[in-house]
C-alpha cells in the first residue's frame, strides 16, 4: 500500500470511528427518533437554498476561469464545478476540488488548479473572519474570561481580520510575493505555472469575488440555520454564534473525509451551549452534508465520463 492510500485510509477510519462513537452516545434511537419528528418544511426550505448555493459558487467560478480562459461556456464551467464536488467528497479539507483543471478543455491545467486554490483561500478566508469571531463570543469562551486574554485576542483578531482583508483585495501584491518565494524552490517553473492564474484578477475583480465568497458562506450559514430548525429551536442569536464556529472548526481541523465526523462532532458539542440535544445537532449538520455535498457529489459523477480530462497544456 502507498503512503497516499494509507492515508485515505486512516482519514477514512477517522471518520468512520468518530461517526460511529457519536451515533453510540447519543443513541441511535434517539437519532431515529429525531429524524422522524424533524419539521419537514424546515428541511425543504434548507434543501430549496441549494440552487442558490450553487449558482453563487458558479457564478464566482466562471468570472475566475475567465481570466484565462474568456470563451469558456457555461456548462463546462457548471461540469467542473460539479466534478470539483465529486473528488473533493473523498480528500481531507475537500482540497481534491482542485481536480476541476482536468476538466477544463485546451488550457494548462496549473494555471486552472491557481484559480481553484484561488477560490479555496477568498472562501476560507470567509470563513476564517466570520468563524474566528464566532468561537471568540461562543458562551464559556474567551469573552468569559479575564480582561488581558479579551484585550490579546481581540488584537490578534483584528491583526488576522486586517491581514486577510488586504491580501483579498491585493492580488498584484500576493502575484509579487508568491513569484519571489518561487525563485527560491525546486520546480520553480511549475510554480510560476500555478501563480500565474493570478495574472488576469484586478483590484476590481478581486473584490467582487470577495463579495460572491461572503455570500456564498452567508447562503450556507442560512441554509445550516434553517436546517438545525428543522430537529431544534435555536434562535437566530444563538445560531450566529454557533454555527460559524461550527465551519470554522470544521475547515481548519480536517482530519476526516470531507468534514464528516468532525463537522457532526463541532455541532453535538457548540450546539449543546444553546441547550440544543445531541441528536438534533447531529442530525442537522448530517442532512446538510447530504444535501450540500453528498448530492452534488453524487450528481457530478454523471459529467466524469463525458469529459476529457486534459493532463497536458493546451
Amino acid at each position: 500500500m502507498t503512503k497516499k492510500r494509507m492515508f485515505l485510509a486512516v482519514k477514512i477510519l477517522i471518520t468512520l470511528a468518530i461517526l460511529a462513537v457519536l451515533i453510540y452516545t447519543i443513541e441511535p434511537d434517539k437519532i431515529r427518533h429525531a429524524l422522524k419528528n424533524a419539521r419537514k418544511e424546515w428541511v425543504f426550505l434548507a434543501a430549496a437554498l441549494l440552487p442558490l448555493n450553487i449558482a453563487v459558487q458558479f457564478w464566482k467560478w466562471k468570472i475566475l476561469l475567465k481570466t484565462v480562459k474568456p470563451e469558456i461556456g457555461s456548462m463546462e464551467v457548471f461540469s467542473s464545478l460539479l466534478v470539483g464536488f465529486t473528488l473533493g467528497l473523498a480528500t481531507p479539507g475537500r482540497m481534491g476540488e482542485i481536480g476541476r483543471a482536468f476538466a477544463i478543455r485546451d488550457s494548462e491545467p496549473l494555471r486552472i488548479m491557481g484559480l481553484s486554490l484561488t477560490d479555496k483561500f477568498y472562501n476560507l478566508g470567509c470563513i476564517a473572519l466570520f468563524g474566528g469571531l464566532a468561537i471568540l463570543i461562543l458562551p464559556g469562551m474567551v469573552l468569559q474570561q479575564n480582561v488581558y486574554i479579551i484585550i490579546s485576542s481581540a488584537v490578534i483578531y483584528l491583526i488576522g481580520i486586517y491581514i486577510v482583508l488586504y491580501l483579498f483585495f491585493h492580488p498584484g501584491f500576493v502575484r509579487g510575493v508568491l513569484y519571489s518565494i518561487s525563485l527560491m524552490l525546486p520546480k520553480r517553473d511549475k510554480l510560476k505555472a500555478l501563480i500565474s492564474c493570478m495574472d488576469g484578477i484586478s483590484q476590481s475583480k478581486a473584490r467582487f469575488v470577495f463579495l460572491l465568497s461572503a455570500s456564498f458562506y452567508l447562503t450556507f450559514i442560512t441554509q445550516f440555520f434553517v436546517m438545525t430548525r428543522a430537529f431544534s429551536d435555536l434562535s437566530v442569536w444563538d445560531g450566529v454564534r454557533g454555527l460559524p464556529a461550527i465551519v470554522f472548526t470544521k475547515t481548519f481541523l480536517p482530519i476526516s473525509i470531507g468534514g464528516l465526523g468532525i463537522g457532526e462532532l463541532a455541532s453535538v458539542q457548540y450546539l449543546s451551549l444553546f441547550k440544543v440535544e445531541a441528536a438534533a445537532a447531529f442530525n442537522a449538520s448530517m442532512v446538510l452534508f447530504s444535501v450540500n455535498v453528498l448530492l452534488p457529489g453524487i450528481i457530478g459523477f454523471i459529467f466524469i465520463p463525458k469529459l476529457r480530462f486534459n493532463m497536458g497544456g493546451k
